[in-house]
């Protein structure tokens, strides 16, 4: 769970329905793990650009306002910044990657793989 982009919402990774969604954390239940200082990990073979794919929820973004992860939110789709902050996405400036990973690690120790996401559109092959 990212947190930030309001007083009360979070961006929720998860797997199977609900993948990456805005969740309003007033209305959410169950167990929840906020990472702190997170290390995202991007495959540069799985690059998007905004202009070649329509990006999908899931997809890791660099844009001019930062490194993010396009969600659902509502019935829709927005762009939210790691710090948590829902952004609008502008697509003419936009980098995305459809196979990531999320590590965490100290000084000095091998990584520990937390979370990975590939699109079920790319392959290691391409």
């Amino acid at each position: 769970m990212i947190g930030g982009g309001g007083p009360r919402n979070a961006l929720l990774i998860a797997e199977g329905r609900l993948g990456f969604e805005v969740v309003d954390l007033s209305r959410a239940s169950g167990v929840f793990l906020r990472v702190a200082n997170p290390r995202f990990v991007v495959d540069l073979a799985s690059v998007v650009s905004g202009f070649d794919h329509s990006p999908e929820a899931g997809t890791l973004f660099r844009t001019p306002a930062g490194m993010g992860i396009v969600a659902t939110v509502d019935h829709g789709e927005c762009g939210v910044l790691l710090d948590g902050t829902m952004v609008e996405v502008d697509y003419s400036q936009f980098a995305g990657f459809r196979h990531w990973r999320i590590e965490l690690n100290g000084p000095g120790e091998d990584p520990h793989v937390l979370f990975t996401y590939r699109h079920s559109s790319f392959t290691e092959n391409r």
